[in-house]
């Protein structure tokens, strides 16, 4: 990692959600950076950003699609009652058990991120709009559960006779129909398979108009 600024009074070092040395997990992974201002001034910075990554064999290849190379530029504003020398304390103060630096940054602990470390992390995300509350928990939008909100919810549970796939939407199992798979294909052959009422009995208008003609014979 390397970054250059061209106003250092302006930003101060950047903060990252992950720990910037070690190995990065195996999971899918979501991390951010950040470059706080420092308070001591007004104006614009350019930052120049690069961030590597290599393998972990001794030919120390970059992976594919490193380095990545940034360059931002940041808007800052100064701080009520900040000096202008070396900052030993962090404004605003790190929230959610973060220790501040003695560059004034906050060293965030696991599970949070961001310039106070005020911003839960969820991994992996949280999926189908869902929103991370606290590290590894995600509050679901209705008509989703489950610990990322990547499972779909519907009525009674499609009966455990099918499965789940949208919102109020089930797929059901083999031998099993219905908008939440309550009835079996037995009942829905039963109900195809009831007689014709007008082929199978028998017409009594007719039977009688029968009976009248033989007495009318006799």
């Amino acid at each position: 990692m390397r970054c250059d600024y061209k106003q250092p009074k302006l930003v101060g070092y950047p903060v990252f959600s992950i720990p910037i040395k070690g190995r990065v997990p195996s999971r899918h992974t979501v991390f951010s950076v950040e470059f706080p201002c420092t308070g001591k001034g007004v104006g614009s910075a350019l930052v120049s950003f690069r961030l590597r990554f290599q393998t972990e064999n001794y030919d120390g290849q970059d992976i594919k699609a490193s380095p990545l190379n940034f360059q931002i530029e940041k808007e800052c504003e100064k701080y009520e009652g900040v000096s202008t020398s070396t900052i030993e304390v962090c404004h605003p103060p790190c929230l959610e058990g973060g220790v501040c630096s003695p560059e004034g940054r906050c060293d965030c602990k696991e599970g949070y991120y961001g310039l106070r470390c005020s911003q839960p992390l969820c991994i992996p995300h949280c999926y189908n709009g869902g929103t991370c509350i606290k590290p590894g928990l995600c509050a679901c939008p209705e008509g989703f559960s489950g610990k990322i909100c990547h499972l779909a919810s519907c009525r009674d549970n499609c009966f455990n006779h099918g499965r789940c796939i949208a919102p109020g939407k089930c797929k059901c199992y083999r031998n099993w129909f219905g908008d939440i798979c309550q009835y079996p294909v037995s009942r829905e052959k039963s109900e195809g398979a009831q007689p014709d009422k007008d082929k199978s009995m028998p017409n009594i208008d007719k039977m009688k108009e029968g009976i009248n003609s033989n007495y009318s014979s006799e």
